[in-house]
């Protein structure tokens, strides 16, 4: 009875084996997939952040802030000796 029924465990085995094969390759070409988009994705996400920070760096140039406080807030340039009080952190610097 063990020698009719090695011929089908051993066809057995070798369609487990080629299911197990072909269930490694899907795996590992999802596994390609997913890495290519999060790849796009972190490609999408740091071209929107050095957007952001070029605009950022852009509003808050000196020379623009400098204009914005002249014709804004009528401020002058900072003198020799003049104290500037910050009041949000209480702190005075002599220029």
């Amino acid at each position: 009875m063990s020698d009719s029924l090695r011929p089908f465990f051993s066809i057995m085995m070798i369609i487990v084996s080629l299911f197990l094969i072909v269930f490694v390759k899907m795996e590992a070409r999802r596994i390609n997939y997913s890495i290519l988009r999060q790849s796009r994705q972190h490609q999408v996400l740091s071209d929107r952040y050095y957007r952001n920070l070029m605009s950022y760096l852009t509003l808050t140039q000196g020379s623009r802030l400098n204009d914005i406080a002249r014709s804004q807030l009528t401020l002058d340039r900072a003198r020799k000796g003049q104290v500037i009080l910050l009041v949000g952190g209480k702190i005075a610097i002599p220029q």
